[in-house]
């Protein structure tokens, strides 16, 4: 493919360096992945480190993104991780395609790691565009999803968000990441998504809070109506 050497006595390709570099906390972005396409990352620590390696799918939902994560074997490229050749995955987020977030987090040894990133063949039907992180900290701390959005203060002896008033963020199987506002409602006002939109995507989250008068709560009913105009 014109991006190595071969080795004929193999007939196996010699690689210098994958797609992308990813270093310690840094992030690096995948564009329109075909379908069935792979993208990798490196990674190389150290020390030993607790880390979480994140993706954001960020684009249409009929893409189906698999994350995976395994160590370097050897020189070149090999290690690089495979639909049966990988350490760590993201299998629930995966198989269930519950939410953007997809995300692998664990202890990592010194070392060189490769990242891969699959657009299913068997599942997607477009490309995928998805933003990859790479978060660690010293194995006394846990690093927090997504740093908390910017909503929230990371608790690095459990890796959990606390998240300031009015943010939420409790993604299916995964830490909360105060991803999500939590809205007022007004009585007899109606109040529409606060997605980009008003799209909500898969396995995000709309919330709300309603205050409730004393005056108002004499007759104990509370009736709310919810009107979709998904196709």
């Amino acid at each position: 493919n014109g991006h190595g050497t071969c080795d004929t006595s193999t007939g196996d390709c010699s690689v210098a360096t994958p797609l992308m570099v990813n270093n310690e906390a840094n992030s690096v972005t995948i564009r329109a992945l075909e379908v069935g396409g792979w993208a990798y990352a490196k990674i190389s620590l150290d020390r030993t480190r607790n880390f979480v390696l994140e993706m954001v799918d960020v684009g249409l939902a009929s893409s189906d993104p698999k994350l995976m994560l395994n160590p370097a074997t050897g020189g070149g490229t090999h290690g690089l991780p495979t639909l049966s050749n990988y350490r760590f995955t993201d299998w629930f987020d995966w198989y269930y395609d519950c939410a953007d977030l997809h995300y692998i987090r664990g202890t990592m040894t010194a070392g060189t790691y490769y990242v891969g990133v699959t657009n299913d063949v068997n599942r997607a039907t477009s490309p995928l565009s998805a933003n990859l992180t790479f978060r660690t900290a010293n194995t006394a701390n846990i690093p927090c999803l997504l740093d908390c959005n910017g909503h929230g203060t990371c608790d690095t002896s459990t890796g959990d968000c606390v998240c300031d008033d009015g943010w939420a963020g409790a993604i299916v199987n995964a830490p909360d990441t105060c991803t999500f506002e939590i809205r007022e409602l007004t009585l007899d006002a109606p109040l529409h998504s606060s997605a980009a939109g008003g799209a909500l995507r898969i396995g995000a989250w709309d919330y709300y809070v309603l205050e409730v008068q004393p005056h108002q709560a004499h007759a104990r009913t509370l009736f709310v109506s919810f009107e979709s105009h998904s196709p």
